[in-house]
Order: C-alpha cells, then sequence, then structure tokens
C-alpha cells in the first residue's frame, strides 16, 4: 500500500492548477492571440512536466488500488516516468537547442533548466526503480517538475523573450 498517496493527490492538483491557470492567464491575457516560438515552446513545457505529474500521481494511485504491491508499483512508475520525461527532452528542450541564437530568449540557464529534468530526473527515476523503490524519491521528482513548470509560467507571465 502506497503510504503518502495524499501527497500524490496534492501533487496531481498542483499540476493541474498550474496547466489550467496557465491555459486561462494565456487567453485571457489581453494580448494579441500571435505567440512567438519561445512562447509556445514554454507551453509545452508546462504542459508536459504538468502531464507528467498528474499521471504519474495518478498511475501510482491506480496501480496500488489495483492490489499490486507498492514495490512494483513504485518500478512502474520510475521506469514509465523515466521513459516519458526522455521523450519530453527531445521535444522542448532540443527545439530550443536548436534555435539557439536565433532567438534571444534561449539562454545557458534556459537550456540548462530546459534539459535538468532528463540530466537530473531520469538517472534518479532509473535508480529509484533498480535499487531503491522508495516513494519519497518519486516526491522529489515531482516536487522538482512542479518547480520546472512554475518557472516556465513565471516567463511565459513576464513575457521575457
Amino acid at each position: 500500500m502506497i503510504q503518502y498517496s495524499e501527497i500524490f493527490q496534492l501533487l496531481a492538483e498542483i499540476a493541474v492548477a498550474i496547466a489550467g491557470f496557465a491555459g486561462v492567464a494565456t487567453v485571457f491575457g489581453g494580448r494579441e492571440r500571435f505567440f512567438n516560438i519561445s512562447e509556445v515552446l514554454r507551453l509545452r513545457a508546462l504542459f508536459q512536466y504538468s502531464a507528467l505529474i498528474l499521471a504519474g500521481s495518478l498511475g501510482l494511485l491506480a496501480i496500488d488500488a489495483a492490489g499490486i504491491s507498492s514495490e512494483k508499483a513504485i518500478i512502474c512508475i520510475s521506469v514509465a516516468l523515466a521513459l516519458a520525461t526522455t521523450i519530453c527532452a527531445l521535444d522542448v528542450p532540443w527545439k530550443a537547442f536548436k534555435l539557439r541564437g536565433k532567438v534571444d530568449s534561449v539562454t545557458p540557464l534556459s537550456l540548462a533548466i530546459g534539459f535538468s529534468p532528463s540530466v537530473l530526473c531520469v538517472p534518479l527515476l532509473l535508480y529509484n526503480a533498480l535499487f531503491l523503490r522508495q516513494e519519497w524519491l518519486l516526491i522529489a521528482v515531482f516536487s522538482y517538475y512542479v518547480l520546472v513548470t512554475l518557472w516556465a509560467f513565471y516567463r511565459l507571465l513576464v513575457n521575457r523573450n
């Protein structure tokens, strides 16, 4: 049985709230409807990492509700999230990397933040799946994803291009 199911539910709620508020703020922001490439990439990153948090949290709860042991549930979710995080890194950060020099907002810091979930979290998730099998590491990874989405949302709001 998953010990910290309330924390995973809270993280899922936070992910939905960030994505929803970003969508509302973007639509009703009182500006023209044209988005430059950096804003589109920020929105995509925001929604991708919110979806990872939501899928991971709810997936863990669903596997637990199915009666599968928490150890196996943690292994499944850790491997699935490592794969999904790698796929996300091949989307937004890779496109931003190809745009460096062409778009002013693609700075070394933005690239470091963009690639950080794949560089930091994928090895941690795989280590968790193979050796640790602990919930706290999933909570730490999801919390980091929340920080990445908040950073993308902040950059979107202040429109720093």
